[in-house]
């Protein structure tokens, strides 16, 4: 998992360079998964990596305990080269399917 983000997060800031950021990874990921594999696999493990830390939150745990848990999850998972105060950010960032789905939807009805 270290590997796949680590690999795409250098292949997105080597193409986007000042112009990325971490809110913007996982759109990035969305946009080129079909161009390059790594960035396919590298948003599999980040859209399990984001529900997962969904269902600890949904527990019921108080705020210091999803703080440690997140904590310690995140570390696991991070790569050397994404700044730890930028994971969080970089798993949780948006999503452009979200809004593509809602807009589809929407249209729909």
């Amino acid at each position: 998992i270290k590997n796949a983000f680590g690999q795409a997060w250098q292949l997105y800031t080597k193409d986007k360079g000042d112009a990325a950021t971490p809110a913007g990874f996982r759109a990035y990921l969305e946009a080129n998964e079909q161009v390059d594999a790594k960035f396919a696999v590298a948003l599999g493990y980040l859209d399990k990596l984001r529900n997962l830390l969904t269902q600890i939150k949904s527990l019921g745990l108080t705020d210091t305990e999803f703080e440690v848990s997140k904590k310690v999850l995140l570390a696991k998972a991070r790569p050397a080269n994404i700044k730890e105060s930028d994971f969080f950010t970089v798993v949780t960032g948006p999503s452009s399917r979200t809004t593509a789905h809602v807009m589809a939807s929407a249209n729909h009805k």
